[in-house]
């Protein structure tokens, strides 16, 4: 079971692009990265994840990265996914 007081909001972004990916996990960064990757790997060679995420907009870019926002402190996922929704509302112009 995730661990909701360990909470972050995060951005995904390239330098080859003005688009970012907003998001949220309770796992290392690190970690939550490489999970993105992989997915993007499993898309494009056809594999488990047939399904297109927006986050490929930016990971198909060699040069991705992933950047804490805030670290958020919560109880469970829907208290998480509204700091998350006010974070992908102001940066509404830039999210893929």
């Amino acid at each position: 079971m995730p661990d909701y007081s360990k909470s972050k909001i995060y951005i995904i972004k390239s330098d080859q692009t003005d688009k970012i990916f907003v998001g949220a996990t309770t796992k290392q960064l690190c970690s939550r990265m490489a999970q993105h990757r992989k997915y993007y790997e499993y898309f494009i060679n056809n594999e488990k994840n047939k399904i297109f995420e927006s986050s490929f907009d930016i990971v198909k870019f060699s040069d991705a990265r992933i950047q804490l926002v805030e670290s958020f402190i919560c109880n469970d996922k829907d208290e998480l996914n509204l700091k998350l929704q006010t974070y992908i509302d102001s940066y509404k112009d830039l999210v893929t």
